[in-house]
């Protein structure tokens, strides 16, 4: 919750080219689902964390990159974003600990060090 509108979402996810945003079908309900969660375009800039987020960054020490755990305290659904595979059952585990159902996950980008999970 960063502020951002459903149009600067649109906008980001066109000049990324992001599949799931512009050319997949079957992405359509993960579309709706992350712009169920952005705030009003009215809503302001948003200064504190929600409350209702659950953050969590996971670290592999082995390519240097980061995945990110993003959930839902209400609907304990979480998005699992850039994983790694030889992370899965940790990453499992961190929303298992959570309490979250894993509903989606996002690869951003292409690593050639590492295979997403």
């Amino acid at each position: 919750k960063h502020g951002y509108s459903p149009e600067a979402a649109r906008q980001l996810a066109g000049d990324a080219d992001l599949k799931f945003w512009n050319r997949c079908e079957k992405c359509g309900p993960m579309r709706e689902w992350l712009l169920n969660r952005l705030p009003a375009p009215d809503a302001g800039t948003v200064l504190k964390p929600d409350p209702a987020l659950i953050f969590s960054q996971l670290f592999d020490p082995v390519s240097s990159t980061y995945a990110y755990v993003l959930g839902c305290q209400e609907t304990k659904e979480a998005v699992l974003l850039d994983p790694v595979l030889e992370h899965k059952d940790r990453d499992l585990g961190v929303l298992r600990d959570l309490g979250l159902t894993l509903r989606f996950v996002v690869n951003t980008h292409a690593h050639a060090d590492h295979i997403t999970s």
